[in-house]
């Protein structure tokens, strides 16, 4: 038996192999966030404040650049030897296309719309490959770049981004060892794993003190690959909702933000501070931990609720449900009563 079947096959020897990678994947993360974090101001690379921005003095990005390469240096060391466990092509390549869409908006003033355009094409690459039917596909191609984009536009105060991702890919990583009952070296879960240990090496860059942000290139690949783990590990309906509702606080903080710009009759391809994490920051003047911290709160919890009822798939789509209510109703109340300043800026 080599290598690789035994490792398939003991789980013992699968759980080792993926809590190397896991260390490897935390370290390669960390050492790619302080050279970052060094080279940016040197190249330009950083986030300066305008008036929907959440900080105010420049800070240095691009720290999803560290993620991908703790991901690909992970992928290329499974690939030397233990290559059944690496990532497929076309999962792979599609991480790195979201990934590199994300650096060319970070760099470039690349319009809304040619951006939505790229995500939309990069989804449909990796369901097609899939091999989706179309009614099916649609909903999934929507449920895709729609992940990829609401991580990018929930990514605005320290430490949201990097704790969320940290809890749903741990997660994901917890309901495939367990519920599915897939091996511990799965490549899925291997994908999941180098994501937590890589969100994990990157918060101490972004909280309590932001010395470094995500940037597109992070917060893409991060809604992108949260999507297409939900995708493989789904086998219905039911727990499709039950695995994409591990991100469920920012599905409902994005959805009732768009609404609430329609009813006021703004682009919705308008940059804008109006999703309540935003309102809780800035006009009710909460730290961004503070904040961050409530909203994994909230998500541990609506977790722990999912995971219970699992084999009610209508209770789950209550859940849903009432959970885009609530987050609905929030920011309406305080958009209401709060000297509001989310509109549309520069």
């Amino acid at each position: 038996m080599d290598s690789v079947s035994c490792c398939a096959s003991c789980p013992a020897l699968g759980g080792v192999v993926l809590l190397l990678l896991v260390l490897l994947a935390g370290l390669l993360c960390w050492l790619g966030c302080r050279l970052l974090w060094w080279l940016a101001p040197q190249l330009g690379w950083l986030d300066v404040p305008v008036a929907r921005s959440s900080h105010r003095w420049p800070t240095a990005k691009g720290a999803g650049l560290a993620l991908l390469l703790a991901l690909l240096l992970c992928q290329a060391l499974l690939q030397l030897l233990l290559p059944e466990l690496r990532l497929d092509a076309p999962l792979l390549l599609a991480l790195l296309a979201m990934a590199g869409l994300g650096f060319l908006a970070d760099r470039t003033r690349l319009a809304a719309g040619w951006r939505l355009l790229g995500h939309l094409l990069v989804a449909a690459a990796l369901l097609w490959g899939e091999g989706f039917p179309p009614v099916s596909g649609l909903a999934l191609l929507l449920f895709v770049a729609g992940s990829s984009n609401c991580y990018n536009f929930m990514d605005g105060i320290n430490g949201l981004a990097g704790l969320t991702g940290l809890t749903a890919f741990a997660a994901l990583l917890l309901y495939g060892l367990t519920i599915a009952g897939l091996p511990p070296a799965a490549p899925e879960l291997v994908l999941a794993a180098v994501l937590v240990a890589a969100c994990g090496a990157f918060l101490p860059w972004n909280l309590p003190q932001a010395r470094l942000f995500l940037g597109d290139v992070g917060s893409l690949l991060l809604g992108f690959a949260f999507a297409a783990l939900v995708v493989r590990l789904a086998d219905g309906w039911a727990s499709f909702l039950l695995l994409a509702g591990f991100l469920l606080p920012f599905y409902a903080d994005e959805a009732s933000s768009m609404v609430l710009r329609l009813r006021r009759g703004q682009s919705l391809l308008r940059p804008h501070r109006s999703h309540l994490y935003q309102l809780l920051a800035n006009e009710v003047g909460w730290s961004h931990g503070r904040v961050s911290l409530l909203y994994v709160l909230v998500q541990m919890l609506l977790i722990s609720l999912l995971l219970w009822q699992r084999h009610h798939p209508v209770v789950l789509l209550l859940l849903w449900l009432v959970t885009f209510a609530v987050f609905g109703a929030l920011s309406a109340w305080l958009q209401r009563r709060l000297p509001f300043v989310g509109n549309e800026n520069p």
